[in-house]
């Protein structure tokens, strides 16, 4: 059977539509393509613009990094080459130097300066191995002057009229690196001072740590904290006196010393520092060859030295080289 007219014109309206939707859909999908790669370029400069961004940030970065490489290097570089130095950390509440020193004013705190110099010098070179010619020696007291004086003169270990200020001036001039700093009145400034010495642990110029705070239990849990560190253990010596308290026994320091040439037996209160530091001075061969005697006056003068017509004889000053030496180079 023969299509007639009408079912062609049918089925060419069918294939005209067939073909308009066909291109339709054709445009649609170019028209897709097209934003999609616009999209993609868009992004394309979005990441090409993060990339430049990045890559300055990274410069700049590295930069930086060279630059805090180079400073770590110049600070270890001056590290290394600073003068080394070893410090006497000491909470002078506790730790009484001779009455002998006490009551001699300004020239008795140059002598104590001067002697416990030369027992650090001493004790770093005979204990420690250290050559002390080649490093300086500091040293930093901390006291409550006020209650210092007071217990001090209670007890008879100062004169009523001594002034321990003149004592600590005379110690603290003896040497540009010697300190005895009042701290005032209050309850544990001391401590709150002497507890910022594991600063100079951390500084490789601090060679070595002379620490006298062993009267106060105080100190005990913080020390404990860090004793069992090797940089702690080697390079801290506590400085003991007559009043070591108990809880110390429970830490582990490698090294202890005492110097009873520079400090005060204080669990003996009626054998003063200025009787001991007379009996040693008195036997040294600068003395006359006629037999003194030791004459009592007031306690403001106390012993004195007089030959057997009663004369006062004065004994001839003497001061250690090293520390001499050590005063003379420090001087500008």
């Amino acid at each position: 059977m023969l299509a007639d007219d009408s079912n062609v014109e049918i089925l060419k309206k069918q294939f005209s539509k067939l073909r308009a939707d066909e291109y339709l859909e054709r445009n649609k999908l170019i028209e897709e393509l097209i934003g999609y790669n616009e999209k993609l370029s868009r992004e394309k400069d979005t990441l090409s613009m993060e990339c430049k961004d990045l890559y300055s940030k990274l410069t700049t970065a590295l930069q930086g990094q060279r630059n805090l490489q180079r400073q770590l290097k110049a600070s270890e570089d001056r590290s290394q080459v600073g003068r080394p130095f070893v410090l006497v950390l000491l909470d002078a509440d506790g730790y009484t130097f001779l009455s002998a020193h006490l009551n001699n004013g300004r020239q008795g705190g140059w002598d104590a300066a001067a002697e416990l110099f030369r027992q650090v010098k001493s004790n770093l070179e005979r204990h420690l191995s250290l050559d002390v010619t080649s490093m300086d020696v500091r040293i930093q007291a901390y006291a409550n002057f006020e209650g210092l004086q007071r217990r001090c003169t209670s007890r008879g270990w100062m004169k009523q009229d001594a002034d321990l200020v003149n004592f600590t001036q005379g110690l603290t001039s003896a040497h540009p690196l010697f300190d005895f700093i009042d701290v005032g009145p209050g309850k544990e400034l001391t401590d709150h001072k002497l507890k910022g010495f594991k600063f100079y642990i951390d500084i490789p110029q601090c060679k070595h740590v002379f620490l006298g705070v062993a009267h106060d239990s105080g100190y005990v849990t913080f020390l404990r904290s860090l004793i069992e560190a090797p940089s702690f253990r080697d390079r801290v010596t506590l400085l003991e006196n007559s009043r070591v308290h108990p809880a110390f026994t429970t830490l582990n320091f490698k090294q202890r010393i005492r110097f009873p040439t520079v400090f005060s037996d204080e669990s003996s209160p009626t054998t003063d520092g200025r009787q001991k530091l007379t009996q040693s001075t008195t036997t040294g061969s600068g003395l006359p060859k006629e037999r003194l005697r030791s004459t009592p006056y007031s306690s403001r003068f106390g012993i004195i030295k007089t030959n057997e017509r009663g004369e006062r004889v004065d004994l001839p000053l003497s001061v250690d080289s090293s520390f001499a030496e050590f005063v003379k180079q420090a001087q500008p």
